[in-house]
This record gives structure tokens, C-alpha cells and sequence, in this order.
């Protein structure tokens, strides 16, 4: 594995544990600042409701970063373990571009994160056929 593969492994992983924690710990901080979405404009109901569910998948987030972190050795050198990988990153980047088409272009931050999912994606994808197969 080079060092370029392994900073888009690390840097993906990081990502995922850095903005999953931030917005399940601050979440209408996250919506409001990063976002522009003002929580507190919203009624109760739909307010909790935005937050619960923006909570849930930012722990989803974070929870897959902290398993490509804790299960980082078979995901670098067994070709199924890589493959999960791989589907995290297709399906993430599958659903950016879902997202480019369906509901417009978003804020640039959010293109260099597309960007960078597609270049990762596109690293581990030549890389799993030099795998080995083991369980």
C-alpha cells in the first residue's frame, strides 16, 4: 500500500469520525453554521424531528469511521474487506452525484468532499483486483 493510498484511507476515516461526532454533538450549531439552516426558525415538531434524524445519521457517520479505523488492516489487505470499503465510498459518492443532478449544485466545500470520495473510490477500486482472497 503507498503512502497516497493510505492518506485517502486515513483522510477519508477521519472525516467520518470529525463530522460525525461534531453533529451529534452540535448538531443545530453544524445545521446553522455550516449548513445555514436555522433550526430555531422551524416548529418544535419538525425542529426535533430535523435534529433527531440529522443525529441518527451522524452517528451512522461516525460509527463507520470508527469501524474503518478499528478494522483498517483487512480493509487495506483482503479483498472482501476492501470491498466493503469500496461500497462505502461508491455508495457515498454514488449519492453526491445523485444529489448534483437531482437537486442542483451545492456549496463548494461539499464538491472538494465529492471530489475527494470519487478520488479515493477510484484509488481502492485499482487497487482490490492486488488483494489476496482470505476470509
Amino acid at each position: 500500500m503507498n503512502t497516497f493510498s493510505l492518506a485517502l484511507f486515513y483522510g477519508w476515516a477521519a472525516a467520518l469520525l470529525l463530522s460525525g461526532a461534531t453533529g451529534v454533538l452540535a448538531g443545530p450549531w453544524e445545521l446553522r453554521t455550516i449548513f445555514q439552516v436555522d433550526v430555531a426558525t422551524l416548529d418544535p415538531a419538525a425542529r426535533s424531528t430535523l435534529l433527531n434524524h440529522y443525529r441518527f445519521l451522524r452517528a451512522l457517520e461516525l460509527g463507520v469511521g470508527a469501524v474503518c479505523l478499528a478494522y483498517r488492516k483487512p480493509m487495506l489487505t483482503i479483498r472482501a474487506w476492501n470491498r466493503a470499503f469500496l461500497a462505502l465510498l461508491v455508495t457515498s459518492a454514488g449519492a453526491r452525484a445523485l444529489s448534483l443532478a437531482a437537486d442542483g449544485r451545492p456549496r463548494w466545500f461539499l464538491l472538494v468532499v465529492t471530489a475527494f470520495e470519487c478520488l479515493t473510490a477510484a484509488v481502492f477500486a485499482t487497487r482490490a483486483s492486488q488483494l489476496v482472497e482470505r476470509a
